[in-house]
């Protein structure tokens, strides 16, 4: 809800929620320290930003939404 994606710059937030099992949602968190360590398609590197342990604390972070989409699935619904 920045300035960013009012402006247009990006066309939404990353969903971290996946019908279909895929995705980020399911992301190891070894993927997940890996792209943030080297970057990932436009995300750049924030390696020289965030120390190997500030790094780790994102991914937990990240996995906190992991989980919401998961359990919001239609797949975990049934």
């Amino acid at each position: 809800n920045g300035t960013l994606p009012a402006a247009g710059v990006f066309a939404a937030v990353p969903s971290y929620k996946s019908a279909e099992g895929t995705g980020l949602a399911n992301l190891s968190e070894g993927k997940v320290y890996h792209s943030i360590t080297y970057g990932k398609g436009v995300m750049g590197s924030y390696a020289s930003q965030l120390s190997p342990k500030e790094r780790w604390q994102v991914v937990c972070y990240v996995q906190e939404f992991q989980k919401e989409g998961r359990q919001q699935s239609p797949i975990n619904q049934r």
